[in-house]
């Protein structure tokens, strides 16, 4: 079982494992049952593949949390140069449940 400090440190955490496609390591995050799959090649939903990671794709940095009770609603966020000083950004939250031992992702 891996928790972590704070959403923020989550963020950077789950970040290094999804890069190093570390499922396992990644499992242990999850409060409860963890996904089946947490890159799907199949998902084409958004142009750059980002709905195929689960929490979030890899690249995708902190923005900020909301607590509600034990747990909280956590803010990532993207920024892509377009070129021609046009900066895309996109945005996507998922959310984690804190217990003793730290805060952990759920489904």
């Amino acid at each position: 079982m891996t928790a972590f400090a704070s959403p923020e440190a989550a963020v950077a955490g789950i970040s290094k494992l999804l890069a190093a496609r570390d499922w396992a390591g990644l499992a242990a995050c999850y409060d409860g049952e963890p996904p089946k799959v947490f890159y799907d090649e199949k998902a084409n939903g958004h142009p750059a593949g980002f709905d195929r990671w689960r929490p979030f794709a890899p690249g995708w940095h902190y923005v900020s949390h909301e607590v509600e009770g034990d747990e909280a609603v956590v803010r990532v966020g993207i920024e892509i140069d377009q070129g021609d000083g046009m900066i895309l950004q996109g945005f996507h939250e998922f959310r984690m449940r804190e217990s003793p031992k730290g805060w952990r992702v759920i489904v």
